[in-house]
């Protein structure tokens, strides 16, 4: 699941390093006297944009993941995803031409890809034409724009280097793009971005097309019987308490009245956990739903719908639709984010 990074706790991540990682580099006014927090542009969330524009070329690469992560948390996604690349080809270049200790700063820059640079990425996708003509733009805004943290003519081999990464980056997008827009479809993903001041994110993915077809309908007595142990399926069957699954061989399900359903995790003949939900029939499924408010959130919850449908070599098939609305702790702006899953298990005995 996708968390919008807010920039105070970017802050806080980037600090634990920085005095190893981002040291001086170069002559000049923007390199003498760095701190712990020196490195930032003061006052970078609130600049207009054309200041900040203005003081990136001479500022530590860090600070473009920050604006970065602003224009997308503003809605200015396609900025976002300029600014972002700049930030990459710029900090890679900040690598090469100081490669000691490599191990701190590559950790910090993956950091950076799986923070600010996962749904900037992830929107990127959605139009890969785009996104190339976005990357090539920033590398003829870096050929142009003067570098003033990393010196271009005192390193020239790496930041050759580092424009080839970028360009190896760009080549695999237009290699896979058809690749990259199948998955996208197999896995739903649709709107992803900040709208109305909401982080929206839809991962609504499509049961795998190598899998035995589903029946036609599934209604509850066919849904009946004893089948093989699975993880996932614990934690859906058991919402909340999945743990107590862990070491589950078998589930039973069993009715319990006209819309009830009973489940019964166990262990051989030991009884670990037993649960009976509501239950009804639609969509030819037979589904129940759950809500919960886990610890990770201030406000709002998960709430869940499960589908449970046999397919035509008898296996349980379970789709679990998860939307996600209100605030993750520590975090200012407010998410709603629905994610599907698929998962199947064996049917041990039954009908």
């Amino acid at each position: 699941m996708m968390k919008l990074p807010s920039n105070p706790r970017l802050v806080a991540s980037i600090a634990a390093l920085l005095l190893v990682v981002c040291c001086p580099v170069s002559a000049g006014p923007s390199t003498s006297g760095t701190t712990a927090i020196a490195w930032q542009i003061e006052s970078i969330e609130t600049l207009p944009p054309a200041e900040v524009e203005s003081r990136l070329p001479n500022a530590n690469p860090l600070n473009y993941f920050m604006y970065a992560a602003r224009l997308f948390k503003d809605g200015e996604n396609d900025k976002a995803v300029f600014w972002y690349h700049a930030g990459e080809l710029r900090y890679k270049f900040m690598l090469f031409a100081h490669r000691s200790p490599p191990d701190e700063g590559q950790a910090l820059f993956e950091s950076m890809q799986a923070t600010v640079g996962q749904p900037i990425s992830l929107y990127a996708a959605s139009d890969t034409k785009k996104w190339v003509e976005q990357i090539d733009a920033v590398l003829r805004w870096d050929a142009s724009t003067p570098n003033g943290f990393t010196s271009k003519a005192e390193y020239r081999r790496q930041w050759e280097d580092a424009r080839s990464w970028l360009l190896k980056v760009r080549d695999q997008i237009v290699t896979h793009a058809d690749e990259i827009q199948k998955q996208r479809a197999q896995q739903g993903i649709g709107q992803v971005g900040v709208k109305n001041g909401v982080y929206v994110e839809e991962r609504n993915a499509k049961m795998p097309a190598d899998w035995p077809p589903l029946e036609a309908t599934t209604p509850i007595d066919r849904v009946v019987g004893v089948y093989k142990a699975d993880l996932r399926l614990g934690h859906t069957l058991f919402f909340g308490e999945g743990s107590k699954t862990l070491r589950a061989t078998t589930f039973d399900l069993s009715r319990e009245g006209p819309d009830g359903m009973l489940i019964v995790a166990k262990r051989g003949e030991d009884e670990l956990i037993r649960r009976t939900m509501s239950v009804r029939e639609q969509d030819g499924a037979v589904v129940f739903e759950a809500d919960t408010k886990p610890d990770y959130m201030s406000e709002g919850g998960i709430h869940e719908t499960v589908y449970l449908r046999l397919n035509a070599i008898g296996d349980l098939v379970v789709q679990s639709d998860w939307l996600t609305e209100g605030k993750y702790q520590n975090k200012t702006m407010p998410v709603r984010e629905s994610n599907t899953a698929w998962f199947r298990t064996v049917r041990v005995s039954g009908q």
